[in-house]
């Protein structure tokens, strides 16, 4: 099975969404090469946005990124 990039939009409601895509993800023995948090060019980052990519990080297995440059496609 190939590695998934799975994609967030960093916005409210983010968390429940990413942390449930993972799990189903994880269930089926789908490899996660990284999250992406999404950064909406018509939102602002905020208290809100910082702590979804602060909590994600913390609470995710996988590397959780911001910017494109960071992703590692090393197999």
């Amino acid at each position: 099975k190939l590695p998934v990039l799975l994609v967030s939009a960093n916005r409210l409601g983010t968390l429940n969404q990413t942390l449930l895509s993972v799990e189903a993800l994880q269930s089926r023995e789908i490899p996660i090469l990284s999250i992406f948090l999404n950064d909406l060019p018509t939102h602002q980052q905020n208290l809100m946005t910082e702590e979804n990519f602060r909590f994600l990080k913390k609470t995710c297995s996988c590397p959780v990124i911001r910017d494109l440059s960071e992703l590692d496609l090393t197999l």
